[in-house]
């Protein structure tokens, strides 16, 4: 109880601090005597009725706190900052060094700190976490060096994201790479049309930048044969080693079939279709598009 009032009496002293009061009010204002519950005596001043009210004067301790009113009407204001904005996209749109570091600074708010997200552009990062659709992630390196890189650079950035905005215009480059590969999204989900616009955008990238899945993923067991049924299999061998299937296969059992497998493809370069480089729209279908 004791430690109540203490702290009811440090409440009033700094709601008394907050406004105070002109001899000139006083004098024609009214006042409210009341009991606390306590039994202390408490009196509310400066009590006007009507258009008589005026504001009170702020103590001079408390100036320093208050951000003086602009005195303009909502909708002007909002007015006059849209133009701003206007005005800030051309010229910053001017400004390549700078607004690739602005990007990045959105974009690794998102992607590295989990609850600073304060930022004037309006970009979001969504990571797309491949591992979550496979059967065997642990199987798949490029998980595991993806993983290494994100901690790498969560290691350089700095630890307060409001140090973040002075970082990223030496680094912008590299780090914008990493993100934004963090945000691919390839996965062919089911009900996606094969050939959609953003699996279309994804083969246009991977062309870019030369990318051939062969680099870095060798059917096997777990991951693949031992998932497909046997005709499959052999469909595989046959492309795979560009000859007739053999009579044996058709008398192995799965298992043995998907180990044999395993070992005949390794080093042929053989992906199933779905992971092979899709051939680009010659010029004359776009055209025609």
């Amino acid at each position: 109880m004791a430690v109540e009032w203490q702290l009811s009496g440090i409440l009033a002293r700094l709601e008394a601090q907050q406004e105070c009061w002109s001899d000139d009010v006083l004098a024609s204002a009214g006042a409210i005597v009341s009991v606390g519950w306590d039994g202390d005596v408490a009196v509310e001043r400066g009590l006007m009725r009507g258009d008589d009210a005026v504001e009170p004067e702020v103590a001079e301790h408390a100036v320093a706190d208050v951000v003086p009113s602009a005195g303009l009407p909502a909708t002007l204001i909002t007015d006059l900052t849209a133009r701003r904005t206007a005005a800030l996209q051309v010229t910053a749109a001017g400004n390549v060094p700078v607004m690739v570091a602005a990007v990045v600074h959105a974009l690794a708010l998102r992607a590295f700190y989990r609850f600073a997200h304060e930022t004037c552009l309006k970009l979001s990062v969504e990571v797309a976490s491949p591992e979550r659709n496979m059967g065997v992630p642990e199987a798949c390196a490029a998980v595991q060096r993806i993983a290494d890189s994100h901690r790498a650079w969560s290691e350089r950035l700095p630890e307060d994201p409001a140090m973040l905005w002075n970082w990223c215009p030496a680094q912008a480059q590299d780090v914008l790479a990493h993100i934004g590969a963090l945000s691919i999204d390839a996965i062919r989900q089911k009900g996606d049309r094969v050939g959609g616009a953003r699996l279309a955008h994804a083969d246009a990238l991977a062309e870019a930048i030369g990318f051939d899945m062969a680099d870095h993923y060798v059917p096997d067991v777990p991951t693949y044969f031992g998932r497909v049924s046997s005709a499959q299999i052999v469909s595989a061998l046959c492309e795979a080693k560009g000859t007739p299937a053999a009579p044996a296969w058709s008398r192995m059992k799965k298992a043995e079939l998907a180990a044999l497998a395993a070992r005949e493809v390794a080093g042929t370069g053989w992906l199933p279709e779905v992971l092979r480089a899709r051939d680009p729209v010659p010029d004359e279908l776009h055209d025609a598009a």
